[in-house]
This record gives structure tokens, sequence and C-alpha cells, in this order.
């Protein structure tokens, strides 16, 4: 069994600041699978947002994995049976092991008693095994684990992000029981960057010195990365995307690595660690 899960926004969307080959090609999704499968990967991940992933999943077939999927952002609760009704149709599955909310904030404002209310009843209807939410940072956690009893969440975490470690949120979710997959493992490619956006251009400095420490190491920053989140007590799947057998292979083949990344190369500000902050 492997602790990777395949996320599938490629397979449905031109994804990824470091991402020059664009989203994957239908007929190339079912070897994908195929390879992973082979590779000991049990889980992939997917949502509505991400374009046409689910319909490409379902034609190519996911039968032996668990899947996760996610009811798109400001849905109503009213209509979250419906949401993964279509999801379900669109995978050609009659569950999910997971269904999470996209956006925290859809379990934080004013229908969201509802919403949760919806997602127990897929639970409880056989639809989906855990429901939880995918989150940005601590607060958003904190704030969600003060109200409900979370089965599963989602969260970023690679080797320069110290938020969730600084405040405890990891060893939290562990004390709940609440199982954690972690997404963003590369920060969307920029980790794997020589030269990053012009608009991070200003975290060049951070970013180099990581890409220093890997090379004097021997390691490349795919493998400092993966092999940081694998090697993380509480994180049962690191979510990572591909686009080719060859970027699944070398995934594959990456190890947990314990070795802890020196502070200097750590942050905290979320200016850097979300993507959706950033103005490329």
């Amino acid at each position: 069994m492997s602790k990777l899960a395949l996320g599938t926004v490629q397979f449905g969307l031109d994804y990824g600041v470091s991402n020059p080959a664009g989203q994957t090609p239908a007929g190339e999704v079912a070897d994908l699978l195929a390879k992973a499968a082979a590779g000991g990967v049990e889980m992939l991940d997917t949502a509505p947002a991400y374009g046409t992933a689910e319909t490409v999943l379902g034609a190519a077939g996911t039968s032996g994995f668990q899947v996760v999927s996610k009811l798109p952002k400001s849905t109503p609760a009213d209509a979250v049976s419906k949401t993964l009704s279509q999801s379900l149709l669109a995978l050609r599955r009659e569950a999910v092991e997971g269904y999470i909310v996209h956006d925290p904030a859809d379990l934080l404002g004013p229908d969201c008693a509802a919403v949760w209310a919806a997602l127990e009843d897929a639970r409880a209807a056989g639809y989906a095994r855990r429901i939880g939410a995918s989150v940005s940072s601590p607060q958003d956690v904190d704030a969600l684990m003060a109200r409900y009893p979370l089965d599963l969440v989602q969260l970023p975490l690679n080797p320069i992000d110290a938020r969730w470690q600084a405040q405890g949120t990891l060893t939290a979710l562990a004390q709940a029981g609440v199982e954690v997959h972690a997404r963003s493992v590369f920060l969307q490619g920029l980790l794997l960057m020589q030269n990053p956006p012009p608009a991070l251009r200003a975290w060049t400095p951070l970013l180099g010195a990581f890409q220093d420490w890997c090379a004097q190491r021997g390691k490349t920053p795919a493998q400092a990365c993966l092999g940081h989140v694998l090697a993380q007590p509480g994180i049962a799947k690191a979510v990572i995307g591909v686009t080719n057998r060859q970027e699944l292979s070398q995934a594959l083949d990456i190890v947990p690595d314990p070795e802890p990344v020196p502070e200097h190369l750590r942050c905290v500000d979320p200016d850097l660690l979300n993507p959706a902050r950033w103005t490329t």
C-alpha cells in the first residue's frame, strides 16, 4: 500500500505554475491509472472544479481505487445531494471514500449547519464514507474543529511550510482522530522551478536557498518535497498530480525522508504558501 494518492486536476484542466505539458490527454489517463495501481496507489483525489476530471476518470474506470471528491464552493444545502449524485454519475461509482467541502467558508457561513447536515445524510446513506473539508490554513482547521466532528481534512503541506507544526494543527487533528491528506506537496510546482514567475520574484532568495539545500544533499527538489511529506506521521495520504508516466514513476520511487528542513528555509507567510494569493 502506498501513502501516495493521485491528484487528478491535470486530467481536467491545464493546471500548475510549473506545468508546461498542460492537461493530460484523456487517452493517457487509463494508462496512468493502471501504472498507479500497479505501484500500490489506492486513492484518487478529484472535484467538479477540476474541469472534466470526474468525467475522464469515469470513462477510464476507477475500479480498485478509493475516490475523494469535493462539494463545489457555495453549493446551497438543498443542492448537496444532487451535486454529489452528479459527481457519482460522472465517476460511474455508487459511492466515494470521502466527500469534503472545497471551500471551508461553506461550513462557517450562514447556511453552514444545513450544509453539514446534508453531508451527514450522504454519509448515513452510504454515498460517502468520510466527510470533512479542504482547508488552506491552520485557522480554517481551528474554526471547523470547534463546530464539527470532521472525518477528513485535506490541507497544503510542503517542506518550507512551517504553519502547521508551529500551531500544533497536525497534532490536534491526530488527537481528534481526523484523517489528514496533504496536497500542494510541491507548492503547485513552485518548489521545483529554477526561476519563479515574475510575481513571485520577491521569494527568489528563499526558493533558491531551498534548491541549494537539496543539491547539497544529493536530492532533487521533488525528492525533498515528497519525501518530507511522506515522513510525517500524521499524514495518511500525500496527494500529487502527474501528467505522464515518467512523472508517476519518479514519484513512486521516492521514499520517506525524515531529515528536518533547516529553520531558515521555513516560512509562515500565506502570500507565498497560499497560491490563491499569488498574482501571476
